[in-house]
This record gives C-alpha cells, sequence and structure tokens, in this order.
C-alpha cells in the first residue's frame, strides 16, 4: 500500500512538474485570453497613446503588421494585416491602398470599410502596374473608428510589367524590358510573336503616316525562345518623320504576354508615347533584319 501511494506521488509530481514548465515556457506567447483579465499569459496590452485604455481594446492605437514596409510582394491575393483588437469588441476594419502616399482620393486604387477581420485579402487584378502601392488602416469598435488613419506604409507588387524601352536613332526599332521573363503561354513555353503586341502610331501632323511592328527578335537580332527581358521590335515606318509623331507598344490584351508562373501582364502596361527621331530614312525594309537573321 506504501508504495502504491508513493508510485500516485511521484506521478502526481510529474504531471505538476510538467503543467509548471508548459506554463512558464509559454509566458512571452501572445494567447486569445483578454490581456485585461487574470488569466492572461503573455505580453500585457500596452498603452500606447496614455488614455488609460490597453491596445487591446483601444481602437485609436491601431498600427500596421505586414507586409513590412518597402516590402516587395510576391503572393497574391495579398494579405495585408492590421493589429488585432480585441475580437469582441472590433470587428470591422477600414482598408484603403493608394498609388501616391498624400492622394487617397484620387490615386486610390482600393477601399473597403467593413472587412471583418485584421486580415484583409486583395486581390491581384487590384495591382495593374509594378508600381509602389501605399495603404494605412481604421479600426471601428462599434461606437466610432479610430480618431485618425494609421501610419501610411509602401510596398511593390512583383508584377510583370514594361520597365523600360528604347527608341532606335533610325527609328527602326524599339527595344522593350520586361521586369520578369516573358512568354507566349501560361505554362512559361514558347517566345513572343508580333500578334502578342500592338502599337499606337500618333501622326501629330508629321510627316509619317503610320507605323507597324514587322517582325521580334533578341537584341542579338535572334529568334525568340521564350524566357527573354528584352525584346526588340522591328519597326516599318511609312512616310518620313518630322519628330511629331509617336509610338507606343503595349500587350495585344489580357491574354497576350506571361511570365515562368503563368502570370499575365496587364493590358494596361506600355512603353508610354516615343517620339520618332528626324530626319529617318523613310520606310524601314523588313527584308533587312530578315536576311540578317534568316539569311533569306
Amino acid at each position: 500500500m506504501i508504495l502504491r501511494q508513493s508510485s500516485v506521488t511521484k506521478k502526481i509530481l510529474i504531471i505538476a512538474s510538467l503543467i509548471l514548465f508548459i506554463m512558464t515556457s509559454c509566458r512571452e506567447l501572445i494567447n486569445p485570453v483578454d490581456p485585461e483579465s487574470a488569466l492572461y499569459i503573455g505580453k500585457p496590452s500596452v498603452d500606447i497613446d496614455g488614455d488609460g485604455i490597453g491596445q487591446y481594446e483601444d481602437v485609436d492605437e491601431i498600427n500596421l503588421i505586414s507586409p513590412e514596409n518597402g516590402a516587395t510582394v510576391t503572393e497574391f491575393p495579398l494579405v495585408l494585416e492590421t493589429y488585432k483588437f480585441n475580437p469582441e469588441k472590433v470587428q470591422k476594419y477600414w482598408i484603403q491602398i493608394s498609388t501616391s502616399s498624400s492622394d487617397f482620393e484620387n490615386m486610390m486604387i482600393f477601399s473597403i470599410d467593413d472587412y471583418p477581420s485584421n486580415e484583409c485579402e486583395i486581390p491581384r487584378a487590384t495591382f495593374q502596374r509594378r508600381i509602389v502601392c501605399y495603404w494605412r488602416a481604421k479600426a471601428f469598435d462599434g461606437k466610432k473608428w479610430s480618431d485618425k488613419w494609421s501610419e501610411i506604409w509602401g510596398f511593390v507588387p512583383d508584377l510583370l510589367d514594361i520597365t523600360g524601352s528604347m527608341l532606335d536613332d533610325n527609328n527602326s526599332y524599339v527595344d522593350v524590358s520586361f521586369s520578369k521573363g516573358v512568354y507566349a503561354t501560361g505554362g512559361g513555353t514558347g517566345g513572343l510573336e508580333v500578334s502578342d503586341f500592338n502599337i499606337i502610331f500618333g501622326q501629330n501632323g508629321g510627316g509619317a503616316t503610320d507605323a507597324s511592328i514587322s517582325g521580334l527578335t533578341t537584341q542579338n537580332w535572334e529568334a525568340l525562345a521564350g524566357g527573354e527581358t528584352i525584346i526588340r521590335l522591328h519597326l516599318s515606318i511609312s512616310g518620313t518623320p518630322t519628330g511629331v509623331e509617336t509610338v507606343e507598344i503595349t500587350p495585344a490584351g489580357e491574354t497576350s504576354i506571361y511570365d515562368a508562373a503563368g502570370n499575365v501582364i496587364a493590358a494596361s502596361a506600355t512603353t508610354e508615347q516615343l517620339v520618332l527621331n528626324t530626319p529617318a530614312t523613310g520606310v524601314w525594309d523588313a527584308s533587312k533584319w530578315d536576311q540578317a537573321l534568316w539569311g533569306n
């Protein structure tokens, strides 16, 4: 009987020791228990603004969590995370995204004022270009919104985009640069074709009357295989440019140009308007580059 009691006592001591170990090792973790309650084990709810209300309950103390300020984001849909308030009290968040850090009205691209979570999921389609975006947030505690917006943080969506262009002095070609290697299919295969691009010509009263794309090569005049980050678009110019005409290169549509992961470039991607140089050589003979490339 004594041995049996000793064994039971030993088991109780072991269990108590395990419970004590778990409690002490978890003291640095945030848990869902209300920080103001006696049961809370973890970091205290700090009163940041000194109004006597801990951050867990005070929507005036909203701050941004992720992505980090200045980050490049690669996963979509994008999740914007703010501080998580007491879910029994705060059940509505207001998220805004703009392409200007100082203008959240005219340059705003996303706004939702009734999101039920501090982790707001933003569709990829929200971001049309690979440019810096800025975001801010508020929260609603059932009686009022945060007195003011949170800090403004910036991030760059890592989208496939046209990042630059260079027009030849003789207007014979334009080199178009992309943020990633480009392909003809969503499976990350195949070189682009002329039909994957659109050219917009502006005469503007000049001597040239039209422009078209006559072929595509690499910068080394080689055939495209897929994965190129710079593509040379060979131009055919009708008439003699006088320095006022423009050309602009864009994707042919929403399913024209892809990166290796199958993400499609936005139809709004553009080289912007490029002013034709003068004097020019008249109509560019596409057979010249065709002969150099193919030998015929």
